[in-house]
């Protein structure tokens, strides 16, 4: 098996061996299910730890961590739940640290101004979308002399 290497100086669980390609965002082993939550958790504490020392960029973090989030619940759900030691209690410790870091920042922190600029940009892109495939469409339909085609006149008089 190819050694590993940390992604990120100071997060453990986050690995790769040769390239970024093969990277384990939540590469933790498979233990029993309550030393596994203990591990998730120093896994939260570990990526948040990083975070809050500006370890990432503010897009890197942000893709880092909803990432990480993201390998932890696709091991959740696809972690057999059996008896048998696996990574399913790092997950399911892992997430519940998470959520208990966003429950108490929410208390505190003024999320307002930040949810609306995100939700204002994603409005503007999604009419910018909306714009540009307008202009192509109706490119398209200038391309074609702007008639109908004959599929279309066919399927009008059905």
């Amino acid at each position: 098996m190819n050694e590993r290497t940390r992604l990120y100086a100071g997060v453990s669980f986050m690995t790769h061996a040769t390239d970024f390609a093969d990277a384990n965002l939540f590469d933790v082993p498979d233990e029993e299910y309550f030393e596994g939550s203990l591990t998730g958790i120093k896994a939260a504490w570990e990526l948040l730890h990083a975070a809050s020392k500006g370890d990432f960029d503010e897009d890197g973090a942000t893709a880092v961590v909803r990432n990480a989030l993201q390998e932890a619940a696709d091991v959740l759900a696809n972690t057999n739940k059996g008896r048998e030691p696996n990574r399913c209690g790092a997950a399911v410790g892992f997430l519940d640290a998470m959520a208990g870091v966003l429950a108490d920042a929410v208390k505190s922190w003024n999320f307002r101004p930040t949810l609306t600029r995100d939700i204002r940009g994603y409005e503007q892109c999604a009419a910018s979308l909306v714009d540009d495939m307008k202009t192509a469409n109706a490119a398209f339909i200038e391309s074609m002399g702007g008639k109908p085609t004959a599929k279309r006149k066919a399927v009008a008089h059905v």
